[in-house]
């Protein structure tokens, strides 16, 4: 998942401010990367175009299936630390799967 985060954090015009990834059930292969962006203010970018630019560049095993373009910022441990489970909770009951 770090080759992910090092693609889009080298892609020009650097567009994502915060990235990460989180893995989300699926019938086939158990679990499937998802991954969730925060874009630099005034960058656009759609969930295609992210995986089709991670496609260019790295394995297809390793590119998410699935993104959110998030505009709120993501739940942080008092470290600075990305609490993936909240993701996970969140992405699982707007799925109607929680």
């Amino acid at each position: 998942m770090n080759d992910i985060r090092i693609i889009l954090a080298s892609s020009s015009p650097r567009r994502t401010e915060l990235l990460t990834m989180i893995g989300i059930p699926h019938e086939e292969w158990i679990e499937t990367v998802h991954a969730i962006v925060i874009l630099h203010p005034g960058q656009t970018a759609d969930a295609k175009a992210i995986i089709t630019h991670c496609r260019e560049r790295i394995a297809h095993y390793k590119c998410p299936r699935s993104v959110d373009i998030r505009l709120e910022p993501l739940p942080l441990s008092a470290a600075g630390k990305v609490l993936k489970r909240e993701l996970r909770v969140e992405y699982l009951a707007k799925a109607g799967k929680a």
